[in-house]
């Protein structure tokens, strides 16, 4: 979780870096930044959906997604995938099944 907060951290610096205009100080941009617990991928139906997911995260076109409850490494792929987005995953402190957090983002970044 520690590693996943930091590589958080580190994007949101990255990008409000990147979004400065140098040509024009008073000049603002922003970042959309949204947190979503997906809940292993089950909706409210109790139907596991990713490209649903997925769909709903596109939609508000944000810059970085903050994922709650994954069920795996593969699920953050996926939604990566699904999403056209740059993924990173996070083992959860207590190693149940691979569960964790994940992070999406519209800017590629190394870990």
């Amino acid at each position: 979780m520690t590693h996943i907060l930091l590589t958080l951290f580190l994007t949101l610096g990255f990008l409000s870096t990147s979004c400065l205009d140098a040509g024009a100080a008073d000049t603002q941009k922003s970042i959309k930044v949204i947190s979503y617990n997906i809940h292993y991928g089950l909706g409210m139906d109790g139907k596991k959906d990713l490209a649903r997911i997925a769909k709903i995260i596109s939609d508000q076109k944000p810059d970085i997604v903050g994922l709650q409850e994954i069920g795996s490494h593969a699920m953050a792929k996926e939604l990566g995938r699904l999403t056209g987005m740059s993924y990173v995953f996070g083992q959860s402190l207590c190693k149940l099944d691979g569960y964790g957090d994940a992070i999406l983002c519209k800017h590629p970044y190394k870990t």
